[in-house]
């Protein structure tokens, strides 16, 4: 079995950090947030988030 000391490029970025934190707060507060154009990629993802809330 391989170990591997983690070093600082292994840490993600602190946007991505940010956002994955902001997202799971959003899904355990039950909220969604639509902004912006309205375009597929945006309509079919508001549709996954809503139904893994239903």
């Amino acid at each position: 079995m391989e170990h591997r000391l983690k070093t600082p490029d292994d840490q993600p970025e602190k946007s991505e950090r940010t956002d994955s934190i902001a997202e799971q707060l959003s899904f355990t507060a039950r909220f969604v947030l639509i902004f912006g154009e309205i375009n597929h990629s945006l309509a079919r993802a508001t549709c996954e988030r809503l139904l893994a809330l239903a």
